[in-house]
């Protein structure tokens, strides 16, 4: 007697794609009659009485559907056939329903394995009519347990866990980098330090010490060792995670090094979803044989169901970068996480349909551009850093991964962005402390330099006039013990002119070291006062300074010119000094051949806000100008009545405050002495 044939619904809303899976169907061991609607609400339109043997839903964008077809055939299998990037629809789909899953790659393979997943799951359905209800709780965990481990499986970057120092997941990319299988990594006596170049143990067991402490740590470069001995440079971003139950690390490792080919990335991939299939066929297989044995406690499925979905999540909204997917053609974002929110300060509904270059600086896009359309050219996988665009007008240093791939049968590129602002600080951080030292330094010569010329000068003086003294007390003595009758004429010189001339001379120099002594304890103590900084009111603070160095002014003729001043961020009492010190300058060095004019102009730039001090005066000869900010150096010793420490005390203090300062000048035509200072 012939067998009845099994009555199948086919739903899909594409005439072409209708074809592919009828073509498949018709390949199936099992005789089908299939009966075939354009849409889920066609399909609900049927008679109340239709009954199918299996329902095949396409769902193209109709996964929130399942649960409606799945009501009105309750006893029915549902086979959703699903593309593998809609993974929280499908997720949402497996947890609302109890239907099968087969993933739509691009290369087809689904439609060779359709007719064996046909035939197997009829063959379940007439088995589960009298199996158990726990049996089906099962089968959707094994289910959403398949897909979890696709959707990791499928990252081009290393995702392992750890659990209290043992690896308990290493995924595939972890075994094809490094060179271990996941018996090696899942081993008892696996040390992942060993994974480790010596350089970088310190920074990984620092950064497990303080993940066992409960403590963040911010995305870090370091560096592995494969088992044949390769290096590959990475960048780890790491999580504390809930996973079965024990805090664990969830570790990201992106490879910043030179990537393989595309071609021959896109020729594993192929074979890794090939290795996919087979052993998807193959559960298959073994369910349909053991279905009979395995007999699950629904509570227990369920509840390990529920556990593993919360795992799931929070590896996803914990992981440690920014992810955006644009298409290659227009540019324009597709999909993002949570963590691109953060980064752009856009909701996801603002970022989606976006142009990728609207999350850059307007004055990169060009750069950007021209790296983009590179990238696509080349169509393999590149590193490199660039700069996102918050929403407050912060500019964020971001490193990018990035990788071409077809999704849907279209070209699109995906790129993980880690925020390296931290790591940008550390090194400006860095590279401020090398000026300082370098600045030190040079401030050390110059102290030698005094101590071993100009203290010399001076002491000279005091070592030859104090002989000097002593041979006119001599001769005093001389004159005393003759008892001369004419003493008193004889002393008269002595007494009179050349006693006192040494003694002047001798004070002289000593007031001459008694100031640079002076200078050098003024200098020093500005690196000791605690800086107390707040906003600052420099049209204020500039009057001040006018009105105190007024008299001053008037007597070298000189007249100012005061712009309206931006408030810059710094401590009141060495800003001050800093400004009456250039100030003073201009006046000092004015020439007497014209009217003085000193200008004052403040400007915002870049963060900081630029003060210039400009003057007419005499000017500084361009071989000069690398000298004047060194300590008591004078550009015209007769002119200048101080002693030389003025401006080095302005750089002091601008150094102090995380500034710069500079000077311009043309000789005859007068200076201009800049300062840039914080805003806040």
């Amino acid at each position: 007697m012939a067998e009845n044939p099994a009555r199948i619904l086919l739903i899909s809303d594409t005439d072409g794609e209708q074809n592919l899976l009828a073509d498949a169907l018709n390949r199936c061991q099992t005789p089908l009659d299939c009966h075939r609607v354009s849409s889920v609400s066609h399909a609900l339109d049927l008679p109340d009485d239709t009954t199918f043997d299996l329902i095949l839903l396409d769902s193209n964008g109709h996964d929130d559907s399942c649960p409606d077809i799945a009501d009105r055939h309750r006893r029915t299998p549902l086979l959703l056939l699903a593309e593998l990037e809609n993974g929280d629809a499908v997720l949402d789909a497996i947890r609302r329903t109890a239907c099968d899953l087969l993933i739509k790659d691009p290369e087809g393979f689904y439609l060779q394995v359709l007719p064996l997943k046909i035939h197997n799951l009829l063959a379940m359905h007439n088995a589960r009519m009298h199996a158990p209800d726990g049996q089906l709780a099962h089968r959707r965990l094994s289910e959403y347990e398949e897909l979890t481990k696709s959707l990791f499986e499928h990252s081009p970057n290393m995702i392992f866990i750890n659990t209290k120092g043992r690896v308990v997941y290493a995924n595939e990319m972890c075994q094809r980098l490094m060179g271990c299988s996941r018996d090696e990594f899942y081993s008892p006596d696996f040390d992942f330090l060993s994974l480790i170049a010596p350089e970088s143990l310190d920074t990984v067991e620092a950064g497990f010490s303080r993940h066992m402490r409960g403590e963040d740590v911010e995305p870090y470069d370091y560096t592995l060792l494969t088992r044949d001995g390769r290096r590959i440079e990475c960048i780890m971003s790491s999580k504390l995670i809930q996973y079965r139950g024990e805090q664990s690390i969830l570790g990201i490792i992106t490879d910043i090094s030179h990537r393989k080919q595309a071609e021959e990335q896109l020729r594993k991939t192929r074979d890794e979803l090939e290795l996919r299939v087979k052993e998807r066929t193959a559960e298959l297989v073994r369910t349909n044989e053991s279905l009979r044995n395995e007999i699950a406690d629904r509570i227990k499925a369920e509840e390990a169901l529920k556990e593993s979905e919360i795992q799931f999540k929070t590896i996803f909204e914990n992981a440690g970068g920014a992810i955006f997917i644009a298409d290659i053609e227009t540019g324009h974002i597709l999909e993002c996480n949570s963590k691109a929110e953060a980064l752009t300060g856009r909701a996801r509904d603002d970022i989606i349909g976006r142009h990728h270059l609207e999350f850059h600086p307007p004055d990169e896009s060009d750069k950007y551009r021209e790296i983009f359309r590179q990238h696509i050219n080349d169509g393999h996988a590149i590193d490199f850093e660039i700069e996102v665009q918050h929403t407050d007008g912060r500019r964020i240093p971001v490193w990018i991964s990035a990788q071409v791939m077809t999704i849907k049968g279209k070209e699109v590129i995906m790129g993980l962005f880690i925020d390296i602002t931290e790591k940008k600080r550390a090194e400006e951080k860095h590279a401020r402390l090398m000026e300082v030292l370098e600045e030190k330094n040079a401030e050390l010569e110059s102290i030698i330099h005094v101590a071993s010329h100009d203290f010399r000068t001076p002491m000279i003086t005091i070592a030859g006039f104090s002989g000097e003294l002593d041979r006119s007390c001599r001769q005093l003595q001389t004159l005393l013990d003759e008892e001369k009758d004419d003493f008193k004429t004889s002393s008269r010189p002595v007494i009179s002119e050349d006693i006192p001339e040494a003694v002047e001379l001798i004070k002289a120099s000593t007031s001459k070291l008694a100031s640079l002594l002076d200078g050098m304890q003024r200098l020093a103590g500005l690196d000791h006062s605690a800086l107390q900084k707040d906003t600052l009111d420099m049209n204020a603070m500039i009057g001040d300074i006018i009105k105190t160095i007024g008299f001053q002014a008037k007597e070298a003729g000189a007249s100012f010119n005061v712009e309206h001043l931006p408030d810059c961020f710094g401590d009141e009492q060495q800003i001050n000094q800093v400004f009456s010190n250039l100030l003073a300058n201009a006046i000092t060095y004015l020439d007497g051949a014209r009217p003085g004019i000193i200008t004052v102009t403040g400007r915002l730039a870049e963060g900081n806000v630029v003060y210039c001090v400009e003057d007419n005066g005499m000017g500084i000869e361009k071989d000069n100008l690398a000298d004047i900010f060194k300590m008591y150096y004078l550009i015209d010793p007769k002119k200048s009545q101080g002693g030389g420490l003025g401006l080095a005390i302005v750089r002091r203090i601008v150094n102090r405050h995380n500034g710069k300062v500079w000077a311009e000048s043309q000789p005859g035509k007068g200076s201009r002495f800049c300062v840039a200072l914080p805003v806040s």
